[in-house]
């Protein structure tokens, strides 16, 4: 690198790594930032879904509602198909967010607890179904059955007594069976027993009081049979409630999950940001420095030999031919200084001829001037 073609060849290769560096880093970074910006919509996206999940269940919930307040096989089809829904989505979600474990953990729970609906929903249905979804089917059917078989005695025995008494107890019935509860089920036992004291006192033959006796047993044992079922659909409704908690708690854990982890990505974008700022800052400055040193320091080597040629070429001018350039590089400007020193060599060599034959002329014409003067 001696020469000035080398040095400035120098400039220009670092010149050139310095700007494929510098462009180097900035398409890291641009495809770095473009990453996190889609890991960042993802994160985002998390909260909508989340909030999708929400509404699944909510939705689900109603159709629950409607079920309990009026159950009949198409709405337990309907609340089926909602439970569904939530089922689906979380599992889609939990697949769609992988990247985030714990984001997808969560939804997966979710998936779990949909599952453990479904499961539940199936035999509180069928309860239903068999205390029946109208009066003509289940054990509505069987109460019916049974009130009708009271009527035909006490119409063929014709009793007052009997008829208030059976009255009474059909009204605890419905009463019960509006709103099931251990009130309204103690109400309908004391009618119950008070209609069977009712039978006792009546003066009806033995088959007559054997058929109200058998007839109200099935009538106590439906009654019965309703209550297990309410009670274990209400214990079903509990765990329904809990299970749409632990979803909704789920759902909110993903909303949070997600706002960490946006604020984590954004921390981490600042930082890198920061990061490649600094070494693009350092790398240009090294490279600057390299430059800058490099052109110092031939700016200075050309002006020394431009200075040392102008200093020769005066002291020659002035007449002193035995000057010559002394220039210690190695460059084109020392390949100049030679040319001149050659140039100044053969000046002084043909300057010397010229004062020989000079002298020599003098010479001869101080002979022809002596010569003359003798003649």
């Amino acid at each position: 690198m001696k020469s000035i073609r080398n040095r400035m060849r120098f400039l220009l290769i670092v010149a050139v790594v310095g700007i494929f560096a510098i462009f180097s880093f900035s398409t890291y970074f641009f495809q770095e930032q473009k990453q996190m910006e889609q890991r960042t919509q993802e994160v985002q996206q998390s909260l909508a879904d989340s909030q999708k999940i929400n509404y699944l269940m909510s939705k689900t919930l109603i159709e629950q509602q409607k079920f309990f307040h009026n159950p009949s096989a198409e709405q337990g089809e309907a609340t089926a198909a909602a439970i569904q829904s939530v089922k689906e989505t979380a599992t889609n979600f939990a697949n769609a967010y992988k990247n985030y474990p714990k984001i997808e953990s969560q939804f997966t729970e979710i998936t779990k607890k949909a599952i453990e609906y479904e499961k539940e929903l199936g035999p509180l249905v069928n309860m239903y179904k068999l205390v029946g979804f109208t009066e003509d089917e289940g054990l509505h059917q069987h109460i019916q059955t049974s009130y009708e078989s009271f009527n035909g005695v006490i119409e063929s025995v014709n009793s007052d007594p009997l008829k208030n008494s059976l009255l009474a107890m059909k009204v605890s019935e419905r009463n019960y069976i509006n709103e099931p509860n251990s009130e309204q089920l103690s109400a309908f036992k004391t009618s119950s027993q008070n209609f069977k004291d009712t039978i006792k006192e009546m003066d009806l033959d033995a088959e007559q009081s054997a058929t109200l006796n058998r007839n109200l047993l099935k009538y106590e044992q439906t009654i019965n049979s309703m209550d297990n079922t309410f009670n274990q659909a209400n214990a079903i409704r509990t765990s329904f409630e809990s299970i749409a908690a632990d979803v909704s708690s789920q759902a909110d854990l993903v909303m949070t999950t997600a706002n960490e982890l946006h604020a984590s990505l954004i921390e981490e974008q600042q930082q890198r940001q920061q990061w490649l700022t600094t070494l693009l800052a350092i790398i240009g400055g090294i490279i600057l420095l390299v430059i800058l040193t490099t052109g110092v320091f031939l700016i200075r080597s050309i002006k020394k030999s431009i200075d040392s040629l102008k200093e020769s070429a005066t002291i020659i001018g002035d007449g002193d031919l035995s000057h010559r350039v002394d220039l210690t590089s190695k460059d084109e400007m020392a390949e100049l200084g030679l040319q001149f020193n050659h140039m100044a060599a053969r000046m002084e060599q043909s300057v010397r001829k010229v004062l020989q034959a000079t002298g020599v002329l003098n010479t001869s014409s101080e002979s022809l001037t002596s010569i003359s003067d003798q003649t």
